[in-house]
């Protein structure tokens, strides 16, 4: 889903939200295509780093917890930048592990 997020390809991060997708903020699919859109004609160039990453699954139920760092910018050199704390629920579908929902909150780099 980051190297999506870093090629701007919407159709393949989206490939792993579900159909039922829904966050805390009332974002369903459609609305988090729509955000990134936004970002990808915001930003020439985006990155994303992901530094922490723990998985625990439940039969077909999983939680993601990752720490991630987002870059943005026009040129080569970022622009914009925001490390994110991102917990997400995971539903597997059809043999498929899905996004079901998602939460995101902004913290310092490395917390």
């Amino acid at each position: 889903m980051a190297q999506a997020v870093e090629q701007k390809d919407p159709a393949a991060f989206l490939a792993h939200v579900s159909d039922e997708y829904l966050d805390d903020g009332g974002r369903d699919r459609t609305a988090i295509r729509r955000m990134m859109l936004y970002h990808f004609l915001r930003n020439e160039n985006i990155s994303v780093y992901v530094t922490k990453t723990g998985i625990e699954v439940d039969g077909d139920r999983a939680t993601v917890r990752i720490n991630a760092g987002v870059t943005g910018s026009a040129t080569w050199i970022p622009e914009r930048g925001q490390h994110y704390r991102i917990v997400s629920g995971w539903r597997e579908e059809n043999g498929k592990w899905r996004v079901l929902t998602a939460s995101w909150e902004p913290t310092l780099f490395g917390e």
